[in-house]
C-alpha cells in the first residue's frame, strides 16, 4: 500500500485535468481554506489549508472517495488519530482531530514545510553519511516515543518521513498504526519495507519497525532499496534468498558503526535486533555504545565499560574542598583517638625499644645472660584485666583509670633462646606461646607498659652440675616494683609453667592500690629462679573443657561456616560457568588477583619473624606463599563470578575501576573515584570514633573504648604489613557488597526495595560497635550504611574499594598527633602512606587543569 502522509514537501497546483476534490480557495467546516493538494495515494488525499480560526497552516487528510461509505475504513480513520495523538514528539508529525464536511471525514494534522524523504532520495540518491546519521536519530527518536506508549507504526517507509526546511526529519502516517503484539491488526502495510514476520502474517512487535527501520537506513546510506520486488511474491522470495548484502559491499568507507546497527536492524530473528530504539540511537556514531548494548540486552565489554562516560576530571574549586576534606579528616580522626580507642601515650608511656632493653637486663639480673641469643617481643593485650575493669569501673572516667591501676591493660612480652625460635602459627610470626616454652635454654620476660615485670619463666637446663644454693627472692619483687614488706606469705595455688623444685607464694597488696589484692607465686630449679608470676583478682585460669555454647550461638555458628563454605562454591561454580561462556573479565580478574598475591606475599614475608631461618625452610616458604595465594584466588574466583552481572545490570559501577585496570593510572575518573572514596572512608571511621566520644557530652558513661591491633606497636614492618594486606581483605569485601546487592534485587526485582534491603543488613554489620544508647547507635549504623550505599552507587566499585580500604587501615594502625609519643613515627607512616594516595588522587582528578583555576591574566 502506498500510504501518502500529509505533509509533502512542496505544494503543487495541479491541472484540471487532475480531478481534484478541492479546488484552492474552498472553505470547509467554516474555518479551513483550501490552499494546494500535497499527495494523493492508496490512503487518501492530503491538501495544504489555512486554519482561519487559530491563523495557522494546517494538513488535511481525505480518505479516498471510493471507501467514503466504508465503514471499516472510517474505523481505521479515527484508530489513526486515537493512536496517533498520544505520540507528541518533536520527530513525529502531530495529529490534532477529525473533521466533517459534505466530501466526508478528515484528519487535521501538522503541516511540515518539507520533503518527504522518498522524494529526496530520488531526486538526490544516497544522502550524505552525517546528514544521513542525523535524520537516522530523528526518525529513531520518534520511533521510540512511539514504542515507549505501546504502539507500532507498522507502515515506516521513506515516503512516511518528512525532512522539514531545518532537516529534521518527521514519522508520519500513523494510518495503519496498532497496539503492539494485537493479533486484530491483520496484514497491512507496504511490502517492500515489511518485517519476515509482517510478511508471514504474524503479529507485530516494536522491533517488527525496528526491521523497517534498518531498511529505510539501508536505503539512505546506499541510495539503494534492498528489497525492490514488483509483487508482494516476488519480494518474500527476496527475503528467503539469505543474508542482505552488506553496506560496505555497495558503498566504500562507510563508518562501522553504521555498518554494525543497520545490519543489526536486519536481523532475521526479531529477538536478535536492537531491543528499542532507543538502542538504535546510542549505537549510531556519536551516541552512548555502553546505552547501546545495555537497550540491546548485551553484556558491554569490558573495554566499552571503560570508554564509557565523560573524563571525570574535577574542576579546582571542587577538588581542592575534597581534598582538604580527606586530608583533614585523617587529622581530626587522628585526634580523635585518643579518647575513644583504648590505647593512647597515656597507657603506653614507655617504647617498644626501651622494654625490649628492659627486658633483657631483667634476664641479665637473674642469671640468664645469652650471648648471640635469638630474640623476639609482643605486645599482647590483657584480656583478663581488661574485662574485669569492664564490670568494674562505672561513670565517664572509667577508661582513664586504667593508666593508673596496674599492670594495666597492655603488656610486653620478651622472648629469649639459644636455638631459633620457630613459630607453627600460619603467620610464621613469634608469639607469647607460639613456640611453647619447651626447650633448655628458652626465657621469656612480661612487664607491663612502664616496665614492671609481672612474669618471668626460664626452661631450666637437662641437666645442672652446678651446686644448689639459697634463692633471693627479693631480686624478683623490685624487678615488679613491690616491696616484700607489704606482703606475707601464702599458699601455692597455681601449677608452675616449668620444673621447680623449690616453691613460694605471697598474699598482699599495691600502697596505692590497697583495694585491689595481689598474689605472688614463684619457683627454683636447683636454686636459681625459673618462674615469677604477679596474679590479680582478674587471673583465672582457663577451663578444662570448653563452656557448653548456646544453641543460637552454636546455630550462628553453623550458619556462618555453611554461608562461607556456601558462598565459595557457589562463587566457584558461577565463575567456570562464566569462563566457559566467554562472560568472565579473565584480563581484568588475572590483573587485580596478580596485585593482590603481590601484596599478600609481600606482607606475609613482613609479618613473619627470623626470615633467615625461614629462606632455608621450603615448607615455611610454601605456608606463606599459600596464604598470599588463597587470598588472590578468592579475589579471583569471586570477581569472575560477580563482575559480568554487574557489568551487565550497572555497568557504570566500573567505569573507573576497568580504567584502572587497564593502565590508566592517570586516567581523571580514577582520582575523583578514590578522592571521594577516601572521602567515605573518613566519614565511617569519624562516625565509628564519635559513638565512644559524644556519650560523655551528656554525662553518659561511653561504652568500652575501641581495641586496635597491637602489633603496629611492635615494628613499622607491621604497619607496612597492614597497609599491604588490607588491598585484597577489602577489595573482597567491596565485591561481597556488589554480590549482595545483586541478590537482593535479583529477588525482589525493585531497586528501591533492594536498596532499602541491604542498607538495614549493613546497617546491622555496623551495630556490633555497640553504644552508649540505643539511639545514638541507631544514628551511627544508618549514616554509616547510608554512606556506604551512596558511594557505591554514585561512584561504583574503585571507590567503594578505596572507602573500605581507608576505613579499615584507619581503624587499624596506631593514630596520633602527640609528636612526643613514641608511636608517633609509625602512626605518621600510616598517615603518610594514606594522605600520600589521596594527594595522588586529587592531582590525577583535575586532568592537567591549573592547580587554582585558570589565572587571572588569561581570564
Amino acid at each position: 500500500m502506498d500510504g501518502t502522509d500529509a505533509t509533502i514537501a512542496r505544494a503543487e497546483t495541479p491541472s484540471p485535468a487532475t480531478g481534484l476534490r478541492f479546488s484552492p480557495g474552498t472553505m470547509l467546516a467554516g474555518r479551513y481554506r483550501i490552499v494546494a493538494l500535497l499527495g494523493r495515494g492508496g490512503m487518501g488525499e492530503v491538501y495544504r489549508a489555512d486554519d482561519t480560526r487559530l491563523g495557522h497552516p494546517v494538513a488535511l487528510k481525505f480518505l479516498p472517495r471510493y471507501v467514503l461509505h466504508d465503514e471499516g475504513a472510517l474505523e481505521r480513520l479515527y484508530g489513526e488519530v486515537r493512536l496517533g495523538r498520544q505520540v507528541a514528539h518533536p520527530n513525529v508529525c502531530r495529529l490534532y482531530d477529525i473533521g466533517e464536511s459534505d466530501e466526508g471525514h478528515f484528519i487535521t494534522m501538522e503541516y511540515v514545510d518539507g520533503e518527504d524523504l522518498a522524494s529526496l532520495l530520488r531526486r538526490i540518491g544516497r544522502l550524505p553519511t552525517g546528514k544521513a546519521i542525523d535524520i537516522a536519530r530523528d526518525m529513531s527518536a520518534g520511533l521510540a516515543a512511539a514504542h515507549d506508549l505501546g504502539i507500532v507504526h507498522r507502515d515506516l517507509k521513506p515516503a512516511n518521513v518528512m525532512v522539514d526546511g531545518r532537516g529534521r526529519a518527521r514519522i508520519t502516517d500513523f494510518g495503519l498504526a496498532s497496539v503492539a503484539d494485537d493479533p486484530a491488526a491483520g496484514f497491512a502495510g507496504t511490502p517492500a519495507y515489511m518485517s519476515p514476520e509482517q510478511l508471514r502474517g504474524e503479529s507485530v512487535t516494536p522491533r517488527s519497525d525496528i526491521y523497517a527501520l534498518g531498511l529505510v537506513l539501508y536505503e539512505m546510506f546506499t541510495g539503494r532499496r534492498l528489497f525492490d520486488g514488483a509483487s508482494l511474491t516476488e519480494i518474500q522470495s527476496q527475503h528467503r534468498s539469505g543474508k542482505p548484502p552488506s553496506i560496505a559491499s555497495v558503498v566504500r568507507e562507510i563508518d562501522p558503526a553504521v555498518e554494525r546497527v543497520v545490519m543489526r536492524c536486519l536481523e532475521e530473528d526479531p529477538a536478535s535486533r536492537p531491543s528499542s530504539a532507543h538502542a538504535v540511537i546510542a549505537a549510531l556514531p556519536g551516541g552512548d555504545p555502553l546505552a547501546a548494548a545495555l537497550a540491546a540486552g548485551e553484556t558491554p565489554s569490558p573495554e566499552m565499560v571503560a570508554a564509557a562516560g565523560k573524563a571525570g576530571d574535577l574542576q579546582p574549586r571542587v577538588a581542592w574542598p575534597l581534598l582538604i576534606a580527606a586530608l583533614g579528616g585523617i587529622l581530626v580522626i587522628a585526634a580523635m583517638t585518643p579518647a575513644s580507642m583504648l590505647f593512647s601515650s597515656k597507657l603506653l608511656p614507655k617504647s617498644t625499644e626501651v622494654l625490649e632493653a628492659r627486658s633483657a637486663d631483667i634476664l641479665d639480673r637473674f642469671g640468664y645472660t645469652v650471648p648471640n641469643a635469638h630474640t623476639a617481643h609482643e605486645w599482647v593485650l590483657n584480656d583478663d584485666y581488661l574485662r574485669s575493669m569492664t564490670k568494674q569501673k562505672n561513670g565517664v572516667d572509667r577508661w582513664n583509670a586504667m593508666a593508673q591501676t596496674r599492670p594495666g591493660v597492655v603488656l610486653f612480652t620478651f622472648r629469649q633462646s639459644t636455638r631459633p625460635l620457630q613459630p607453627w602459627n600460619e603467620e610464621r610470626r613469634i608469639q607469647t606461646e607460639d613456640p611453647p616454652l619447651d626447650a633448655p635454654g628458652m626465657s621469656r620476660v612480661t612487664v607491663d607498659a612502664s616496665g614492671r615485670l609481672v612474669e618471668f619463666i626460664a626452661v631450666p637446663p637437662a641437666r645442672d652440675p652446678a651446686m644448689p644454693h639459697r634463692v633471693d627472692w627479693t631480686t624478683s619483687f623490685r624487678e615488679a616494683s613491690l616491696d616484700p614488706a607489704d606482703f606475707r606469705d601464702g599458699r601455692p595455688v597455681w601449677s608452675a609453667p616449668v620444673d621447680v623444685d623449690e616453691r613460694h607464694a605471697w598474699d598482699g597488696a599495691i600502697p596505692q592500690q590497697k583495694d585491689i589484692p595481689l598474689h605472688i607465686e614463684a619457683g627454683a630449679h636447683r636454686g636459681k629462679l625459673v618462674w615469677f608470676r604477679v596474679y590479680g583478682p582478674w587471673d583465672q585460669p582457663p577451663p578444662l573443657t570448653d563452656s557448653p555454647r548456646k544453641l543460637l550461638n552454636r546455630l550462628a555458628d553453623w550458619a556462618n561456616t555453611i554461608l562461607s563454605i556456601g558462598v565459595l562454591a557457589i562463587g566457584l561454580l558461577v565463575a567456570i560457568r562464566n569462563v566457559r561462556r566467554g562472560r568472565g573479565d579473565r584480563k581484568g580478574a588475572f590483573r587485580v588477583s596478580l596485585f593482590v598475591f603481590a601484596a599478600a606475599a609481600i606482607a606475609v614475608f613482613l609479618r613473619a619473624d627470623n626470615l633467615a631461618s625461614i629462606a632455608a625452610d621450603e615448607h615455611l616458604i610454601g605456608t606463606l606463599l599459600g596464604r598470599a595465594l588463597y587470598s588472590a584466588a578468592y579475589v579471583w574466583v569471586m570477581y569472575v563470578a560477580i563482575e559480568p552481572f554487574v557489568r551487565r545490570r550497572w555497568p557504570h559501577t566500573l567505569t573507573s575501576w576497568s580504567r584502572l585496570l587497564s593502565g590508566r593510572f592517570r586516567d581523571p575518573m580514577v582520582g575523583r573515584d578514590v578522592l571521594f572514596g577516601a572521602i567515605g572512608g573518613v566519614v565511617l571511621v569519624a562516625l565509628q570514633r564519635s559513638t565512644r566520644i559524644v556519650p560523655a557530652w551528656f554525662g553518659l558513661a561511653p561504652p568500652e573504648p575501641f581495641v586496635t591491633a597491637t602489633s603496629p606497636f611492635s615494628s613499622a614492618r607491621h604497619v607496612v604489613f597492614f597497609l599491604l594486606i588490607t588491598f585484597g581483605q577489602y577489595l573482597g569485601a567491596a565485591l561481597g557488597l556488589l554480590v549482595a546487592l545483586v541478590i537482593i534485587r535479583a529477588i525482589v526485582k525493585n531497586a528501591a526495595i533492594g536498596n532499602a534491603i541491604l542498607v538495614v543488613l549493613i546497617a546491622s554489620a555496623f551495630a556490633g560497635v555497640g553504644s552508649a544508647t540505643p539511639w545514638m547507635l541507631a544514628i551511627y549504623c544508618g549514616l554509616s550504611a547510608a554512606t556506604l550505599m551512596v558511594v557505591m552507587l554514585r561512584f561504583g566499585l574503585l571507590s567503594l574499594a578505596a572507602t573500605a580500604y581507608i576505613f579499615q587501615c584507619l581503624l587499624v594502625l596506631p593514630l596520633t598527633l602527640d609528636t612526643s609519643a613514641w608511636y608517633f613515627g609509625r602512626s605518621f607512616l600510616g598517615m603518610f602512606v594514606i594522605a600520600a594516595g589521596v594527594i595522588y588522587a586529587f592531582f590525577i582528578a583535575l586532568g592537567g587543569k591549573p592547580l587554582f583555576g585558570t589565572p587571572l591574566l588569561e581570564e
